[in-house]
């Protein structure tokens, strides 16, 4: 009756995945606790300096083009 979605990549999918299991199957995304959970520790071991604007690495273990093309539309 429950589905948790425990890898970072179904979030992406939990509309097909809500559709294929049902309206009766509730769907948790623990995405938004692991995002507030990440931005304490991030407090906590005052990891920000500076409080200008950050800067972003991608990495994958696929290929480039194929990462380029993915978080284009992401981002």
């Amino acid at each position: 009756d429950t589905i948790v979605l425990g890898c970072t990549h179904y979030p992406f999918l939990a509309e097909v995945i809500s559709r294929i299991a049902g309206p009766d199957v509730k769907i948790i995304d623990p995405a938004p606790a692991v995002a507030r959970r990440l931005c304490n520790v991030i407090k906590e071991e005052s990891i920000l300096t500076g409080g200008g604007e950050g800067k972003v690495t991608l990495k994958s273990s696929g290929p480039d083009d194929a990462l380029k093309r993915t978080f284009a539309l992401i981002f």
